[in-house]
This record gives structure tokens, sequence and C-alpha cells, in this order.
């Protein structure tokens, strides 16, 4: 026979593991999204939306969501180098301007691979950047120097265009000298995302000298806002003129 007390102390050991479990559940990550604004909080927006996605290589199970992939050592991962890429390219860098002060309306993806591109897809993105470094899941640190370069990978005709801005102004910063477009058709990121994609792997992360300038954001981070600005022929706010826009699609 079960007490009203019973049922009492009952509830609350139910309410007490409920409790714990919500605590140690692991919190869903949401998309972070920065406008435009001038001195006195007016969104000074240009129209144009660009989706950072970070590098997740989506991992095995729920304790591990994103497998990160190092290189030469003092290198602090393929995915939190990318976090920080994300974060350092926004306000205006070493004094030059980041993605905001240019005017462009950016979402920054937090999450594993499917949800970036899901969210880029629903938030009708303009232009879809993954931001990569290279050299998937090796840990040595062989790469040699002549091997060393910025890639800007794509699928579509239209994603070309932002892989020919990454490689002609990001890669113009970057030590390696193998600077190049690479045509790619089996990445999610490249063939599931309903805007044009252009994929940046930005140095290798198992050639010494390109891992050391990644870890140095200082050296490089504007040019992110400067690779997309010259692909979009620098569009901004209450002006209009894209007539320099070397990418279609604006």
């Amino acid at each position: 026979m079960t007490t009203t007390s019973g049922n009492r102390l009952l509830t609350v050991a139910t309410i007490v593991i409920a409790l714990i479990l919500t605590a140690h559940a692991p919190a869903a990550r949401a998309d972070i999204i920065y406008t435009p604004r001038d001195s006195y909080g007016q969104t000074i927006a240009n129209g144009v939306k660009v989706y950072l996605s970070r590098a997740c290589h989506n991992g095995s199970s729920s304790s591990n969501p994103c497998v990160s992939n190092f290189g030469c050592s003092g290198h602090v991962g393929e995915n939190t180098w990318s976090a920080e890429l994300s974060s350092h390219t926004l306000y205006e860098p070493d004094g030059q301007w980041g993605l905001v002060n240019r005017q462009y309306t950016v979402r920054i993806g937090t999450g594993k691979t499917q949800n970036n591109i899901a969210n880029s897809n629903s938030w009708n993105s303009d232009v879809h950047l993954p931001l990569h470094s290279n050299a998937s899941g090796s840990t040595s640190c062989g790469t040699p120097n002549s091997s060393d370069g910025t890639w800007g990978l794509y699928v579509s005709s239209s994603g070309r265009q932002m892989a020919e801005a990454w490689r002609d102004y990001f890669g113009s910063g970057s030590p390696g000298p193998n600077d190049k477009i690479v045509y790619r058709s089996n990445l999610g990121e490249l063939n599931q995302t309903s805007m044009p994609a252009g994929y940046l792997e930005a140095s290798f992360h198992t050639n010494r000298r390109g891992m050391e300038w990644m870890m140095d954001w200082e050296y490089y981070d504007w040019r992110v806002g400067y690779a997309v600005d010259k692909c979009a022929g620098y569009p901004r706010h209450a002006q209009g003129d894209t007539s320099s826009a070397r990418c279609p699609w604006l």
C-alpha cells in the first residue's frame, strides 16, 4: 500500500533526478547574428548576408560532436582555429575593416556541419563560407613549403567566383606558394547549400610555416572581409553601387 507521504517522496525524488539529468544534458548551441549599426544604433546593412561556417567535422557521438584535425605541434586544432578566425574577422581587426564594419550582416554557424547547412539555407544567406585549415585528419608535420598554400574550394560556377577571391585576396597573404582553386563535388557545404558557397582552406596545418602563420590571426583576419568585398564589389548602405562586382550572387 502506498501512502500519501510515500507518493510525495517519490515525486520529489523524480523531480531531483530530472533536474540532475537536465543539468548534465548537452546545451544546444545557437548561431550568432551580427547586424551592422551606426553610432546611433540604426541598421546600416548593405543588404548582403554572409554565413561563416565554423569547422566541425562530425563526430560519432553526442559526447564527441566535432572531430578536430591537428597537425604541427603548437596548433590549437582546426575547430578552435576556425572559431577564432570567425570572431576575429568581424570588427576592425588590427586597424582594418572587418565584415561588420564593411556593413555585411554576418551569421556565424556554431553547430555541426549539417546544422550549419540547414541554418544557412533557412536564413537565405547570400553566400556560404566554410572556414577551414587543410590536411584532414593528419597529425604529422610533413607537408613541404612548396605544397602549402591557400585553396578555395567550389562546386558551382557562382561559388567558383568566391573560391577565386579566396585564392587571390586571402592567399596573397599566406606564406605558401601553392594558392589555387579546387573543384569538389563531395562536400555537403558546397553541394547541399542553396546559395553560392566558397570553401576556404586557409593553409596547411601540417606545414610548420603555414601553421605558425595561421596562429597569428592579426596578420590576415581582415582578408576575409577584403576577399568578400572584392567579390561583391564593395556594396555599402545607401550606395547601391556594385558595378565592380565579380561575383554573380548579388
